[in-house]
């Protein structure tokens, strides 16, 4: 933690003893003793009650310690101390994201991002905005939040591609197109939105495109091959060839060692409409005799 933490606390309690006290706390919280970091960080208020950063400390080792209701009471001090700080709601949001509460999670991203002067960060706290909202299955707020992020950089890749996704769950696959052709023409290195190429053109039953474009990303070396196969898969499906698409998804599997996309808990989220894999009867036991085998 930086000493200039220490320096504020003098600063503004103008004692020696808080000095101390800080200096404890500040020890205490980096050797992950964060309880005991708290109880000196609790002195310090008592001196100093308006002094954001203390209420800051407190938060942080509460979310070290994983007590997400402490530790957003404690960022809600903070932020009625100094209400327009973006780091502030940023932090706000990020626990309402840990407590699974989205939609203040979301209101909280988009608050960091008026506060926010450096477009850099605005853009990508509205970019996640739009992600949470997506979660929420809330598209036309995710859509508002990704075009804001794309209105203050036009060249922002990243948002172009989540935009995409939305797209492809309202099986709006021209727009979905349009949007994934610009975010790898900005970002010709990524591969991401190659892969959603190839899942669109799978649900538009185009193999010749779905080839051209798994192609492309194998040659560049996607740092996700699974999704590749996978959104093959996808095809094959669409296409009723129930061998090809058996042997796309063993070829995902074998690529995916360390984090298998399915698990026994079928937690996989249904980001891009899975269900004409998910709930064929065939690949449930293929899946089954797989984890069987592991």
């Amino acid at each position: 933690m930086k000493r200039i933490l220490t320096v504020l606390f003098c600063a503004a309690l103008g004692l020696i003893a808080a000095e101390d006290i800080a200096d404890k706390a500040i020890a205490l919280e980096k050797q992950g003793k964060y309880l005991e970091a708290v109880k000196l960080y609790e002195k310090l208020t008592t001196e100093e009650p308006d002094n954001e950063y203390i209420w800051i400390a407190i938060g942080r080792c509460y979310r070290y310690q994983g007590e997400h209701m402490r530790s957003l009471s404690m960022y809600l001090k903070a932020s009625q101390i100094v209400t327009n700080d973006a780091s502030i709601w940023l932090e706000v949001g990020k626990t309402y994201r840990y407590l699974h509460d989205n939609a203040n999670a979301a209101l909280m991203y988009e608050k960091a991002a008026q506060c926010e002067t450096n477009n850099d960060k605005k853009k990508v706290y509205l970019k996640d905005a739009g992600n949470i909202y997506f979660e929420m299955e809330s598209f036309e707020k995710a859509k508002k939040a990704i075009r804001a992020a794309i209105a203050i950089d036009p060249n922002y890749s990243m948002a172009f591609n989540n935009l995409a996704s939305i797209y492809i769950v309202e099986h709006n696959y021209s727009n979905a197109i349009r949007v994934l052709e610009k975010a790898f023409e900005l970002d010709p290195d990524n591969t991401l939105p190659l892969l959603n190429l190839i899942l669109v053109y799978a649900y538009q039953k185009n193999a010749v495109k779905c080839n051209e474009y798994a192609s492309k990303a194998l040659s560049m070396e996607s740092p996700s091959p699974q999704y590749i196969h996978l959104y093959l898969a996808v095809l094959h499906v669409q296409l009723g060839d129930k061998p090809s698409w058996k042997a796309q998804l063993e070829l995902a599997f074998k690529k995916d060692k360390l984090r298998p996309f399915f698990d026994e808990k079928d937690d996989f989220k249904n980001e891009y409409g899975f269900d004409p894999v998910r709930n064929d009867v065939d690949f449930k036991a293929l899946v089954t005799s797989y984890f069987m085998k592991r």
